[in-house]
C-alpha cells in the first residue's frame, strides 16, 4: 500500500451469516471528502431513510437496516445490526490511538502558544485588528494542519506496514505538520512586527 492510498477509503470484510446475508457485505471507510458506507458484492448498499442507514437484504429476501457510528480516532466505523454492535475490525489499543491523535495534539498546542504569543506584539491599539485577524489565521491553520494529520494517521495506523515503517510514518507526518505551523506561525509574527514598525514610525 502506497503512501498516497492511504488518503483514499479502505475496505473491511463484515461476517453476517448469522443475520441470514450470505452475500458479501463490507464497510468501506471515508475520504477526505467521503462518507463512510456499506458495499455489498463491492456495489454501494441501498441508503437507509438516515445518511447513516444502508438498507441490506436477506438471502430469504427480507430487509434489514444497518447504520454505521463513527470512532473519533478511527476510520473504521462500527455497525449496527438489529441492535447488536459490530466491529469490521478491532479496536485501537492505546499506541494507536496515541500514534493517530499525536500530530493533532502537536499543532494544536502549538496554536495555544502562539495565542499566547501574538498578543504581547500586537499590545497597540491600533494593531489590535491585525492582532485579532493574525491569531484567528493561527488558530484556523493551527486545527486545519492537526485535523488533517490526524486523518492520515489513523489510516497509517490501520495500514499493514510493520510498527517501525508506522512509527517512522508518523513522526515524518509530525515534522511537516510541525514545520508548515513554524512556517505560517513566523509568517504572522513577521506581518505583526512589520505593521508595528510602521506604526511606531508614524
Amino acid at each position: 500500500m502506497s503512501f498516497g492510498d492511504r488518503c483514499y477509503p479502505m475496505e473491511y470484510l463484515l461476517h453476517l451469516q448469522e443475520f441470514g446475508i450470505s452475500r458479501r457485505v463490507s464497510v468501506e471507510t471515508g475520504g477526505f471528502f467521503s462518507r463512510a458506507q456499506l458495499l455489498i458484492d463491492g456495489n454501494p448498499a441501498p441508503p437507509g431513510h438516515d445518511t447513516s442507514q444502508f438498507v441490506l437484504t436477506r438471502d430469504d429476501g427480507t430487509a434489514l437496516i444497518a447504520s454505521l457510528e463513527g470512532v473519533l480516532l478511527d476510520p473504521v466505523p462500527k455497525v449496527t445490526i438489529e441492535g447488536r454492535t459490530l466491529r469490521a475490525a478491532p479496536p485501537f489499543t492505546f499506541r494507536q490511538s496515541v500514534g493517530a491523535a499525536l500530530s493533532f495534539l502537536i499543532a494544536v498546542s502549538m496554536s495555544v502558544v502562539g495565542l499566547i504569543e501574538m498578543p504581547r506584539i500586537s499590545t497597540t491599539s491600533g494593531l489590535q485588528l491585525m492582532g485579532f485577524l493574525t491569531m484567528s489565521i493561527n488558530l484556523f491553520m493551527g486545527v486545519l494542519l492537526g485535523f488533517t494529520s490526524m486523518i492520515i494517521n489513523r489510516r497509517i495506523m490501520r495500514s499493514e506496514m510493520t510498527r517501525s515503517s508506522q512509527i517512522f510514518t508518523i513522526g515524518a507526518v509530525t515534522i511537516v505538520v510541525v514545520i508548515g505551523f513554524l512556517v505560517v506561525f513566523l509568517l504572522l509574527i513577521g506581518i505583526l512586527t512589520l505593521f508595528r514598525g510602521f506604526e511606531q514610525f508614524s
